[in-house]
Order: C-alpha cells, then sequence, then structure tokens
C-alpha cells in the first residue's frame, strides 16, 4: 500500500497547518541528509535498489512498468530503464501536463526526452498509456518499512494512482 505522507488524504498536493509544517520540516531534514551523501555510496545504494526492483518485476512477471526518471540525488533509475528495455518490458515513464495532472506515457528513449515542467526529462507526448500498469517505481524524499512515503508535496503520485 502507497501512502504518500507528502499530501493529506482527500487534498492532494496541500500541506495545510501545523501537519503541513511538520511535513515540510521532515523534507527539509531528509533532504539535507540526502544532499549530504557521498555521489559513490548513491550510486551502490542505486544500483542494489534496482536490482531488487528487477527481482520483484520478474517474480511479479509484470510486462509494463511505470518509472521514474530520477533526477540530482535520487536513486537511478537510467540503467534500470534500460535493462527493462533490453528485456522486452512496455516502459512508462511520467508526464506532466499541467499543475495537478501526471500521465503514464511511453518511454520514447533518451534521446527524445524534453525538458518537463519542473525540470524532469519527459517525452513530448501528450498521450497517457492506455494499458493497465502492472508495475510502479514511485519517487519519494523518504520511504518507511511499512510502505509510507514522504514525497516532494505535490500530490501528482497520489492522484495518479487514486485514479489507477
Amino acid at each position: 500500500m502507497n501512502q504518500n505522507l507528502g499530501s493529506p488524504a482527500g487534498d492532494p498536493g496541500t500541506d495545510p497547518g501545523r501537519a503541513g509544517e511538520a511535513k515540510r520540516r521532515l523534507r527539509a531534514a531528509f533532504l539535507a541528509r540526502r544532499d549530504a551523501l557521498d555521489p559513490q555510496r548513491i550510486a551502490a545504494w542505486s544500483s542494489a535498489a534496482c536490482a531488487r526492483a528487477q527481482a520483484r518485476i520478474a517474480a511479479r512477471r509484470a510486462r509494463t512498468i511505470f518509472c521514474y526518471i530520477a533526477t540530482a540525488r535520487e536513486v537511478g533509475t537510467r540503467a534500470l530503464i534500460d535493462a527493462l528495455l533490453g528485456a522486452g518490458h512496455t516502459v512508462l515513464v511520467p508526464r506532466l501536463l499541467d499543475r495537478t495532472t501526471m500521465i503514464a506515457a511511453a518511454f520514447p528513449g533518451w534521446d527524445a526526452l524534453v525538458p518537463g515542467p519542473l525540470g524532469i526529462p519527459a517525452p513530448p507526448s501528450r498521450e497517457a498509456h492506455a494499458a493497465p500498469v502492472d508495475f510502479v517505481l514511485t519517487p519519494g524524499i523518504a520511504f518507511g518499512l511499512d510502505g509510507s512515503r514522504l514525497g516532494f508535496g505535490a500530490g501528482y503520485y497520489d492522484r495518479w494512482f487514486a485514479a489507477h
């Protein structure tokens, strides 16, 4: 179960009142910790995380994978996306259409990506993939052992999960 700790239920993308302030403090603290990590450690952890994701994808016999495109110091997904494509999977990536709407669009290849609204590379297509998605890799600032997630606070993934 995915619980986005970055947005209250029923109103994704907002952080009102004291709860919102607490989440902003948590985000700042976790981002500072992440930013202090050695790039080699991030690369090693990214490799391990992607290997675990590949194993879970194989175990679930997932064919259509929705995977974020990593930026800055997030868990790197480029090698994973390349491996999934090489294994014949359908890979979808996020495309922000506006301030509240994200779609899962077909991955067009690295060279075809364009800068998205938040500076995240995205496919140029504004067409959502129509078939069901078997497996989703979601970005976040922090994750709990129970599957909870502290996102970036805009609620894109909350709304996408609610719709799908």
